[in-house]
């Protein structure tokens, strides 16, 4: 009973919560739990596509040229997908190289050499004027398994836009 008791306030928060989602798959809503350090963890909203501006948060398809290797960072899930911000789309230079991540020859990013385990990260090494239709993908999180990695993704991989629903308090928040 005592245990109960200590545990009460989440087993109420967590019922809450599953009913909210409930109520909003009913409606037809979609969310998406996001569980990885490349954004903060919590529950996000997924609205289309129609419009993706720069800062947009997408959630897209793992490109298929690097879903064998994407398998040593992700679930080996078919159905997993990304969600990065958008940080570079049509008309953009973006240049990877180890010396960082450049758009319109601006640095953004840094690029390492191994993850967060020490397992090599595949470099690119190269520059790329985006297309119609190409965005260039990016966490905040150095190690985050992005663009950087794999280069742009087309629109039609990109799911949609989501944004923040509910974050999750971590240690160290």
């Amino acid at each position: 009973m005592i245990a109960f008791k200590r545990f009460k306030p989440l087993i109420i928060s967590i019922l809450i919560l599953i009913s909210i989602l409930l109520v909003c798959k009913y409606l037809g809503t979609k969310y998406i739990l996001q569980i990885t350090s490349s954004l903060p963890k919590g529950i996000y909203r997924i609205y289309s596509k129609e419009q993706i501006s720069l800062g947009d948060i997408v959630i897209f398809d793992v490109p298929e040229k690097i879903r064998h290797m994407a398998y040593d960072w992700i679930p080996k899930n078919p159905n997993f997908k990304f969600m990065k911000h958008v940080m570079a789309k049509n008309g953009d230079l973006v240049s990877v190289s180890p010396a960082g991540v450049y758009i319109n020859k601006k640095y953004i990013a840094s690029v390492s050499k191994l993850d967060s385990k020490k397992r090599p990260l595949p470099l690119i090494n190269k520059k790329f004027h985006l297309k119609k239709d190409e965005f260039f993908v990016l966490s905040r999180y150095e190690k985050s398994f992005d663009s950087r990695y794999f280069g742009p993704i087309k629109k039609k991989s990109i799911k949609g836009i989501v944004e923040p629903f509910i974050l999750f308090k971590t240690k160290g928040e």
